[in-house]
């Protein structure tokens, strides 16, 4: 049995390098499909899907909310030619009924939509988003939970689930779930802009 040479060894780890580089590189620049995390929450509602659309990235939640998330829209951002963020704007309508009191909270200038942790049992009771650097130039997020923004009221002992995006190179760019009167169960969808 002849053992392989130091030479041999150099080529291997170099090719290994190499490959593991390029991975890392397509991984970074390829247009991935959109991800869905799962929909937190009950069974009950009617399906909805709300999306920034191509090209801008999700900053915010509207809607409202009290003991229960009530209802959920969007706030989003455009992504300018230079990878910047543009003005926030209200997408589309807001999903579920009409009791809570109104709310709106978002990411401060700069930040993304990067995860969420989502309190729900039969209906969704709070969504904790954590928003993060936005990096123009690569158009991506650079860090996570810079800043946590609370939607709803939290109750002792219900479950809680955590997402957030998976790859770095796609933010988080709408909501989809179930809502009737309430938000029965929402999740979130990524993608790049």
């Amino acid at each position: 049995m002849t053992r392989p040479s130091r030479f041999t060894g150099i080529v291997a780890a170099i090719l290994l390098t190499a490959v593991a580089r390029s991975f890392s590189a397509q991984q970074a620049t390829a247009n991935l499909p959109a991800q869905r995390s799962p929909i937190f929450g009950g069974a009950g509602g009617v399906s909805f899907s709300l999306s920034c659309g191509a090209g801008s990235v999700l900053t915010g939640l509207r809607g409202r909310a009290d003991t229960f998330v009530f209802a959920l829209g969007i706030t989003c951002r455009t992504v300018l030619a230079d990878g910047s963020l543009g003005p926030e704007n209200v997408v589309g309508e807001i999903a579920g009924g009409t009791s809570g009191a109104p709310i709106a909270a978002g990411c401060s200038t700069g930040q993304v939509l990067a995860g969420a942790e989502v309190r729900a049992v039969t209906y969704v009771q709070s969504i904790a988003l954590h928003c993060g650097a936005w990096d123009s130039a690569k158009r991506r997020v650079t860090s996570r939970e810079r800043q946590t923004i609370l939607i709803g009221h939290p109750a002792a002992g219900t479950a809680q689930h955590r997402t957030r995006c998976e790859f770095d190179t796609q933010p988080m760019t709408g909501i989809w779930g179930r809502a009737q009167s309430l938000v029965d169960a929402v999740g979130f969808i990524c993608d790049e802009p």
